[in-house]
């Protein structure tokens, strides 16, 4: 007759089986959700590198007197609005001028703005900020979807010192 305590029964415990379940739904957990908030994160960071390329394309025209046919340099500026963002040339904005060229911001994104009268005005020959106020002088980009802000700060001399 065969003892049948000798013999061991090949498997798992139930604990061992837990454990590892848990382990694996952890991992898909972190897997399906993480390229949610990257898509967020980049789709921002995208739009914030967009805007202040725009911005410095507009110093750069200022500073090398690009006239865009007109004849003469002239100042290049920004006027910002929670919806969009307009290029202009010269000091004051005008809505209907038919050189202006504006970006709408997608939907999701809404720009606020401290900059005195909602403009950056970048003056002809040395690119530096027409007006310029210490304490006036961040643009915030809010994702209004998950509520994500990021911040660009500007000194007096068109430099971003700043993307928080």
């Amino acid at each position: 007759m065969k003892r049948y305590s000798s013999y061991k029964q090949a498997g798992f415990t139930l604990i061992e089986v837990i454990v590892v379940v848990s382990i694996l739904l952890t991992l898909i957990g972190l897997i399906i959700t993480n390229p949610l908030n990257l898509r967020e994160s980049t789709s921002i960071n995208t739009f914030v590198y967009t805007l202040i390329t725009d911005i410095k394309n507009q110093q750069i025209k200022a500073m090398v007197g690009d006239t865009e046919g007109r004849g003469i340099p002239d100042t290049y500026s920004i006027y910002i609005e929670p919806t969009k963002y307009t290029l202009f040339h010269g000091q004051n904005y005008s809505d209907g001028d038919s050189s202006n060229f504006a970006v709408t911001v997608d939907d999701q994104y809404q720009l606020l703005t401290i900059f005195p009268s909602n403009k950056i005005v970048f003056a002809s020959g040395s690119g530096e900020i027409v007006g310029f106020a210490q304490n006036q002088n961040t643009i915030n980009i809010v994702d209004t979807r998950t509520g994500q802000q990021k911040v660009i700060t500007i000194n007096k001399y068109g430099v971003v010192t700043g993307i928080n």
